[in-house]
């Protein structure tokens, strides 16, 4: 392997993203052996994978080859397809005013997605931009988009604002996996003309220590009082939004579960949305654990589905 390793780097680095399949037939070897030898390099950082896939196999990669990974768009499925062609043209997407399917498709083209924190007021949004977009122009396309949401939001009726606020805004956090960290965009870098819209420091360490603690300790009582075994823990967004595989027991034996738990006032049907496809992708029923209260479509679409159960912590 170990002589066969830097032919295989080098043919990453001229003809890179790569199927291991390709590699296997460049260096006359079978693919499984080929898939180790790539699996080795990655786990060295001398390669990199992607996490589009064809066939369930990965694309190997080098750091400079990133504006080629458009051309493995075409084996995105249906919806995420749809999504990236969306960033694609749109280049930054506000999560919380996408469509349900599509902010569910951003979570999953983690390759083209880009997630990204910014302050608004007192909430930490989640945005998502074109990979390939630079920072800076990425931070003009905010602020656009920021203030022509706001200029909308000051022409409407009083009574619809209200309505809006209540079912249909969704400080959704972003993903923040151990492996890679969403960007972190500190609003004290925009103009200061955007006071009235934003505020111009707000850091996402100032999340008081105390309330991270309550929440991962009502999480913590909740297994504990109902003898639950944790399988796997994902943390999207510290404190915040968590999942969890587990095993649940019943008189029937141990059940398992997929949990999202949201530390979040307010709990939408989106947010049940979202938690439920996440739980059907792992074939998985879903237990949804949160302290904030249903809006009233978030209590509908719990009675309408027998494989979501909520639990207030």
């Amino acid at each position: 392997m170990e002589d066969l390793k830097p032919r295989a780097l080098s043919i990453v680095r001229i003809s890179g993203p790569l199927l291991p399949v390709t590699i296997s037939k460049q260096i006359n070897c079978n693919i499984l052996f080929a898939s180790a030898i790539l699996s080795e390099l990655a786990s060295n950082k001398q390669v990199l994978i992607t996490n589009t896939k064809r066939g369930g196999s990965p694309f190997y990669y080098i750091k400079g080859q990133e504006f080629k990974l458009q051309e493995l768009g075409k084996y995105l499925q249906d919806k995420e397809k749809e999504a990236y062609d969306l960033l694609k043209e749109k280049r930054v997407v506000r999560d919380r005013t996408a469509l349900p399917w599509q902010r569910v498709a951003l979570r999953e083209i983690k390759d083209f997605a880009i997630p990204i924190d910014v302050g608004i007021q007192e909430e930490v949004e989640l945005f998502w931009k074109w990979y390939l977009l630079p920072d800076e122009e990425a931070k003009n396309f905010i602020k656009k988009i920021i203030t022509e949401e706001s200029l909308l939001v000051q022409e409407k009726p009083v009574e619809q604002i209200k309505e809006e606020l209540e079912e249909q805004k969704q400080p959704v956090k972003p993903l923040e996996r151990q492996i890679e960290k969403p960007q972190e965009m500190l609003v004290e870098k925009l103009e200061v003309k955007l006071k009235p819209i934003i505020k111009e420091k707000v850091k996402f360490e100032e999340i008081t220590k105390k309330e991270e603690i309550d929440f991962n300790l009502k999480i913590n009582s909740y297994f504990k009082n109902n003898s639950i075994m944790i399988i796997e823990r994902e943390i999207l967004r510290k404190n915040k939004d968590i999942n969890f595989i587990i095993n649940l027991p019943s008189k029937i034996g141990n059940l398992t579960y997929f949990v999202k738990a949201k530390n979040k006032k307010t709990i939408t049907d989106a947010d049940f949305l979202l938690a439920f496809n996440e739980g059907q992708q792992k074939k998985l029923p879903v237990l949804f654990l949160s302290s904030g209260k249903l809006t009233k479509k978030a209590e509908k679409h719990l009675q309408s589905n027998k494989n979501l159960i909520f639990k207030n912590l």
